[in-house]
């Protein structure tokens, strides 16, 4: 399990024991399918590696919904892009999937803008 899970894992189990002690069975059973959801939703399972040397796999298990080049606005030039969609029940872990050096980090606030949509610049 991914150590981002363990703090959702560990509450949810504190209440759903405190809701069982206290008689309260249908909460307490409600509390324990959060439990197990967040035990699936945080599940980090081993991926095997290709035996080619230079590879590259998917960072993200989900869907490609965009693969072709588009303008990246923090490096002002157009490039290769793949855009991966994560629904609920795809591994929520992002991997690295080849060698490189960070060379800018750059934040930008976020905004409420569907995940499969082509995010506007």
């Amino acid at each position: 399990m991914a150590p981002a899970g363990w703090p959702f894992v560990l509450i949810t189990s504190i209440i759903s024991i405190f809701f069982l002690l206290k008689g309260w069975y249908l909460i307490a059973i409600i509390s324990f399918i959060l439990v197990l959801f967040f035990i699936y939703f945080f599940r980090d399972p081993e991926r095997p590696l290709p035996l080619e040397p230079k590879a590259i796999v998917s960072p993200a298990d989900g869907r490609i919904v965009f693969q072709g080049v588009d303008e990246m606005p923090f490096l002002k030039k157009k490039m290769q892009k793949i855009s991966i969609f994560m629904s609920l029940f795809d591994v929520h872990v992002n991997r690295v999937p080849f060698d490189g050096r960070i060379k800018k980090i750059e934040y930008k606030k976020g905004r409420f803008i569907p995940a499969y949509k082509k995010m506007p610049i």
